[in-house]
């Protein structure tokens, strides 16, 4: 009879497990029930007298087969209780204990003397235990246990545990929860779990299942592991071996494991053998494992998902002796730590739904491998909308950035789906030979699928050098020995800039059948022997071209070793850089001989700039400006929307002054002109804007960009007092000005339209003389703010300025005697000035506009008639004009890190009409068309327009 009974527990159990691994198996609990019914009852019989169900006892043991509540009770395990059971315990099917506000804790008198360990809370053979509000406080102990399908349920409660001493690797006696024999169940929710020198976690049976829900766990010690995976059997008596054997002919079954993708992990199923000990499921819970390895399995397998968890560990997971464990990162989880797997066993990452995992360098020494220190290895990452990052190194130094390591060498081992990406850290230098190169690293052993948005951190110190171009230039940040393709790893925006500075590396991908050539043998890091691709970061620069083909390639010179780091300039002799003399001799001597025929005088070199010679979109050191490098180096695309602002800024101004001006003239030119001192004031509103064009006298390589803008502007103003005299009348007034700039650079890759807001206060006076001789005086400050967007970057930074304009100008009506028409001749001088404040842009420099002012002198005049339309004898003029204006100043630079030139803001001509019209006695109504036309190579052409009404009260 006690053979047959054993054999219904074998079976029960092994039901059991395959239950657990069948999809949607929580259903079938009353078909587990029915199998275990007779095992249990056979086993309780002999048991009775250990479970008495006594509230008064120390203990509270059951296993009647009934349901029993407890509340309010303490429990304190002395040292002559049996060491060997339970505080409470629930053993046989129905069996159920139900508990509130329970307490179970050590008498802090018996000094720990017993060695062995004993339990809190114990649940086997099908029974359930349910408290709400447990507290269980011991030493050398179990705190919560699950046998032979029993399950513990415990809500808001605490468990505080020190092991008595420093544990061995072996040691599962020391645990906040264990999972033992077969398919065990726990479920924490709402509580909390400090525990020193013992384990989180312990899984010593199989497919035992926990979840821990919106809870705290820190699991503390050098030795103690947050999640312990191992084979158990060796604890278990005769009885059970049998049981287990039976059992792990299920377990260790491939299919066990399948989940999610399964095509996709086909390849990386479990070696035989490997027995699944269980599941952990963490939701809203943070899991910290400070010293030691959040997850430790030894000859085990077991999956571990996170939902809006987090788990941590100086180690995130150590994996020996033939091991599998999947990590499930879900809903925004974060993984922390690094992990490190033998050649027999095999970790599996899935992240999805915005999670993390941040691979960190282990503290604790006994996690260190001498062998590869700072390195991590799993076999597989598959990414979904998630992110992998490498922490920040503490130094600079070589010997402190981390590599990972993915894949055995089959398959697709790296897969990215949706929104994948990975930060790096980097030190940013000349790199080429290995040993130049300090930077984190991914390699993969096998296939890669997908997209992987690319983060490179600049570590702080790095010298920021020009690279070299080529399969052995550069620094390698990621490689892969088997499928992937240029795309396969991409910077974001598309570059990376070294902290403090504006100028771009790039990613270029070197490997089989890519446009720019094989990886370099010399340069490989990842596993294999056959051909691989190699992502290396390079410095963005631009060959020198002439007629549509390379001077170097024409005369023979391999290109790819050579590196241009001397481009001629007006006023600058070709020297060659130190740190390359011997690498770009060839070419800069080729080059140069090239470039003598073009290089007669400025205008010739930038003909032959623009006309091909050279990309817009690079940098290099001009004249006296301090570039740090003299190569042939790309900038950031804000930079150009930076550099062509203040001279857009200025014929904003500009465009602000004339439009106020025009008012002015009109006060002057309509019947109600001058108001005497005892008229009510004029009320007028005002409309204007305008689209120009830039272009720089700067070559390329001094940052010429051109730039398209358009401005426009609403004016109020209020003529507040008019003083007469016998022969001459001065006015005062105010005028207030609201206007819109956009901005966005030429031929600029990335680059976007930039808008900005100008708010300008301005008073003004006008003396009028009755000979026909004026003067009009404008005084304005204002604000000057707005945000500079690239497609790259999104918004890169917010800049601010105050503008200050002083405007002077004097003019003389003059009757020709010819049909009416009257000609004004103007002569007007402008002050500008632009304090813009400090601003750090997204890439990581700062933006040091600075002060920056400039003169503009206009001369011109106008030529005008005034008609009578109407019966009343309301005026109608109209006039024509044209006006010659010129910016001086000296030369304008601004910093970003190094100083960049300003390009001028030259001379242009503009022509236009317009006229006046007195609707009635209190409204006048103005319009106004003009074209401006530069006139030298730096200058702004476009089109303009105005109009408006003025209402007298």
């Amino acid at each position: 009879m006690n053979k047959v009974f054993k054999g219904h527990l074998s079976l029960c159990a092994f039901t059991t497990a395959i239950l657990f691994f069948l999809p949607n198996a929580g259903a079938e609990v009353e078909t587990r029930a029915a199998e275990a019914k007779a095992v249990v009852s056979g086993k309780a019989q002999n048991d009775r007298e250990q479970f008495s169900c006594n509230e008064n006892a120390s203990f509270y043991r059951c296993n009647d087969d009934k349901q029993h509540s407890i509340h309010g009770k303490i429990y304190q395990k002395t040292d002559k209780d049996n060491v060997e059971g339970a505080i409470i315990e629930a053993s046989g099917y129905k069996t159920k204990i139900t508990g509130w506000n329970i307490t179970i804790k050590e008498d802090s008198n018996s000094g720990s003397s017993n060695k062995s360990s004993w339990k809190g809370v114990v649940a086997r053979n099908f029974a359930d235990v349910s408290i709400e509000n447990a507290k269980i406080d011991f030493t050398n102990a179990v705190g919560v246990q699950a046998i032979n399908a029993g399950s513990v349920y415990l809500t808001a409660g605490s468990i505080t545990q020190t092991g008595g001493q420093v544990m061995n690797v072996n040691d599962s006696e020391n645990s906040a929860f264990q999972l033992s024999k077969f398919s065990g169940h726990i479920r924490f929710n709402g509580g909390k779990v400090d525990v020193f020198n013992a384990h989180g976690i312990s899984f010593p049976g199989v497919v035992g299942t926990i979840n821990i829900f919106d809870s705290t766990v820190v699991v503390k010690g050098n030795t103690s592991y947050g999640i312990y995976l191992f084979d158990g059997k060796e604890h278990y008596n005769n009885e059970d071996l049998e049981s287990y054997k039976r059992l792990g002919e299920g377990a260790e079954k491939k299919s066990a494991y399948v989940w999610g993708d399964a095509g996709l992990y086909e390849a990386l199923l479990p070696r035989e053998g490997v027995l699944k000990r269980g599941g952990v499921v963490l939701r809203g819970t943070s899991f910290t494992v400070p010293n030691s390895a959040a997850i430790y399995s030894k000859k085990s397998g077991g999956r571990v998902v996170l939902q809006k968890s987090t788990l941590s560990g100086d180690l995130l997971l150590k994996g020996e002796d033939n091991s599998f464990v999947k990590f499930v990162a879900e809903e925004s989880s974060t993984l922390i730590g690094g992990a490190h797997i033998d050649e027999s066993s095999d970790a599996l990452f899935r992240l999805k739904d915005g999670s993390k995992w941040t691979l960190t360098r282990p503290k604790n020494e006994s996690l260190q491998s001498s062998s590869s220190k700072g390195a991590s290895s799993v076999s597989l990452v598959h990414l979904i909308d998630s992110s992998i990052l490498f922490e920040k190194p503490d130094s600079s130094e070589a010997g402190n950035y981390q590599t990972l390591h993915i894949g055995r060498g089959t398959g697709v081992v790296y897969k990215a789906q949706g929104d994948a990406h990975l930060y790096l850290n980097t030190y940013l230098n000349e790199g080429g030979s290995k040993e130049k190169q300090r930077t984190d690293r991914l390699l993969v052993h096998g296939d890669v699928e997908g997209t992987t948005t690319v983060h490179v951190q600049g570590v702080s110190g790095s010298s920021g050098g020009s690279t070299g171009n080529g399969n052995n230039q550069g620094i390698s940040i990621i490689q892969v020995s088997g499928t992937a393709g240029k795309d396969s790893f991409k910077l974001n925006g598309g570059y990376v800039t070294l902290n403090n500075s504006p100028y771009q590396y790039i990613l270029r991908a070197y490997g089989p059948r890519s446009d720019l050539g094989e990886a370099s043998s010399s340069q490989r890091l990842v596993e294999g022997n056959e051909a691989f691709w190699d992502f290396r970061l390079e410095s963005q620069k631009v060959e020198p071209r002439v007629s549509g083909y390379n001077t170097a390639e024409k005369a023979g010179v391999d290109t790819s070793e050579a590196e241009v780091n001397n481009v001629p300039v007006p006023s600058q002799t070709l020297e060659t850089a130190s740190e390359n003399t011997a690498r770009s001799e060839t070419v800069n001597n080729v080059y140069a001989e090239t470039v003598s025929n073009v290089k007669n005088d400025e205008d010739n070199l930038e003909d032959y700039v623009k006309s091909g010679g050279f990309d817009a979109n690079v940098v290099s050191r001009v004249g006296s400006y301090s570039h740090t490098e003299r190569a042939v180096r790309s900038v950031v695309p804000q930079v150009p929307t930076y550099l062509t602002l203040p001279n857009s800024v200025f014929q904003a101004g500009l465009m602000d002054i004339s439009n106020q001006n025009k008012q002015l003239e009109r006060l002057r030119t309509t019947s109600s002109g001058m108001l005497g001192t005892h008229e009510n004031p004029a009320l007028y509103l005002y409309g204007y804007g305008g689209s120009y064009r830039y272009a720089s006298d700067l070559s390329a390589l001094e940052y010429g960009y051109g730039s398209d803008a358009s401005y426009s502007g609403v004016e109020a103003g209020l003529l507040l007092q008019t003083i007469e005299n016998a022969d001459s009348a001065i006015s005062f007034g105010v005028m207030g000005t609201y206007g819109k700039l956009s901005l966005q650079p030429r031929d600029v890759e990335q680059s976007k339209k930039s808008t900005f807001d100008k708010w300008t206060a301005t008073a003004y006076g006008s003396l009028q003389h009755d000979t026909g001789f004026y003067v009009d005086g404008l005084l304005s400050y204002g604000l000057f703010k707005g945000d500079v967007f690239t497609l790259a970057r999104g918004k890169t930074a917010t800049l601010k300025a105050n503008p200050l304009s002083v405007s002077l100008i004097g003019g003389q009506t003059l009757a020709t005697g010819y049909e009416g028409f009257v000609f004004d001749p103007q002569v007007q001088v402008v002050y500008q000035h632009l304090q813009f404040n400090k601003a750090r842009d997204i890439d990581g420099f700062d933006i040091e506009m600075g002060k920056l002012d400039q003169w503009v002198a206009r001369v011109g005049g106008r030529l005008s008639k005034t008609l009578t339309v109407s019966e009343g004898g309301k005026p109608v003029s109209f006039y024509g004009k044209l006006y010659f204006a010129h910016g001086f100043g000296e030369k304008k630079s601004v910093n970003f890190k190094d100083a960049f030139q300003l390009g001028a803001f030259g001379s242009s001509l503009e022509a236009g009409l317009g006229f006046n019209a007195q609707l009635s006695q209190k409204f006048a109504l103005h319009g106004d068309l003009a074209y401006q036309h530069k006139l030298t190579k730096a200058g702004f052409s476009g089109i303009s327009f105005s109009g408006g009404v003025r209402y007298q009260f």
